[in-house]
C-alpha cells in the first residue's frame, strides 16, 4: 500500500508498528512523523510516537504526545494508561491520578482492566 500511495496514512502507521515491534525505533519515528504531518488528527499516530518516545528515555516528549491523543480523543483509555504511567514513573503521582479517574469513568475494555489495576496498585490509589 505505501509503495503505490506513500501518502496512505493507516499504512505508514501499520508499518510503524511493524518497526516498533522489531526494535527500529527511528524508522517507527520518521513513519509516525510522516502520517502525522499527513493526518494531524491522527490520535492513535500520536499514541504510539508517545510509546516511542518513552521506550527512547523521552518521558516528557511521551507525555505530550499522549496528550495530544487524548485531545483528539479523550476516551482513548490506551493513551490515558500510558501517561498515568509515565507521569507515575516521574513522580508526578497526583497526575497519573486524575488520569487513573478519568479512565476510571469509561467503560473499559477487560482487556485493559490488568493494566488499570496495575496501575492502581502502583500509584496506591483506592
Amino acid at each position: 500500500a505505501i509503495r503505490a500511495r506513500p501518502q496512505h496514512v493507516d499504512a505508514l502507521y501499520e508499518r510503524a508498528l511493524l518497526h516498533y515491534a522489531v526494535g527500529d525505533l527511528n524508522a517507527a519515528l520518521a513513519d509516525l512523523d510522516t502520517a502525522l504531518r499527513l493526518s494531524p488528527r491522527a490520535a492513535n499516530a500520536y499514541y504510539a510516537r508517545g510509546l516511542i518516545r518513552h521506550t527512547q528515555g523521552d518521558p516528557r516528549s511521551a507525555i505530550a504526545d499522549f496528550g495530544q491523543a487524548l485531545l483528539l480523543r479523550p476516551d482513548y483509555p490506551e493513551a490515558l494508561i500510558a501517561r498515568a504511567a509515565t507521569y507515575a514513573e516521574q513522580g508526578n503521582i497526583t497526575a497519573a491520578r486524575a488520569d487513573l479517574k478519568r479512565l476510571d469513568e469509561l467503560q473499559l475494555d477487560p482487556a485493559l482492566q490488568p493494566a488499570r489495576e496495575a496501575l492502581r496498585i502502583r500509584i496506591n490509589a483506592p
